[in-house]
C-alpha cells in the first residue's frame, strides 16, 4: 500500500490536483486507496482461492483466537475447493503447461482418476511430460511432416 500510496501522490501532483506529491497516510484518499486494495484482493481470492480475503490491512498484525480459527476455516475451505472442487480447472493447467499431452496417453484427460502421475517422474508411465522445456517441438515436427 505504501507504493500504491506514493505512485498516487505522484500522479495526483502531476496532474495538478495536489501541491504536493507527498499524500498523507491518514488522509481520505489513502483510506480508499487501500480499500480499493482489499476489495480487489478479495475478489482475487474468491476467484482463485476459492473464499475470500484472509487478511485486511487492519487484521494482518492481529493476533487473536477469533482472528486465528477465521484463517484456519479459510485454509481448510480453501483446500476442500482446490482438492475436490477444482477439478476442470487444474485438468485445463495440466494441458495448457504440458503436463498432459493428448499425443502420449490412451485416456482421456478427463477420464484420468488423478494428475499425481502427471507432476510425479515415474520412468515406467507413458502419460508423463518427459521434460517440459520445449515440449511443443515433436507435435508441431509430426505436424509438418
Amino acid at each position: 500500500a505504501c507504493m500504491g500510496q506514493c505512485a498516487l501522490g505522484h500522479q495526483l501532483f502531476a496532474m495538478g490536483l495536489t501541491s504536493s506529491h507527498k499524500l498523507a497516510f491518514d488522509s481520505e484518499i489513502s483510506a480508499t486507496l487501500v480499500e480499493l486494495y482489499e476489495l480487489s484482493g478479495h475478489e482475487l481470492a474468491l476467484q482463485y482461492g476459492g473464499s475470500g480475503l484472509a487478511h485486511t490491512m487492519k487484521t494482518y498484525h492481529t493476533k487473536t483466537i477469533v482472528n486465528n480459527t477465521k484463517d484456519l476455516f479459510t485454509t481448510i475451505r480453501r483446500y476442500y475447493s482446490n482438492v475436490f472442487t477444482d477439478v476442470e480447472k487444474q485438468n485445463s493447467y495440466n494441458l495448457f503447461l504440458g503436463f498432459f499431452q493428448p499425443w502420449n496417453c490412451s485416456k482421456s484427460l478427463w477420464e484420468l482418476e488423478s494428475d499425481y502421475h502427471l507432476h510425479m517422474r515415474d520412468p515406467c508411465s507413458s502419460l508423463i511430460c518427459s521434460s517440459n522445456n520445449r515440449w511443443w517441438e515433436d507435435p508441431l515436427r509430426v505436424y509438418t511432416e
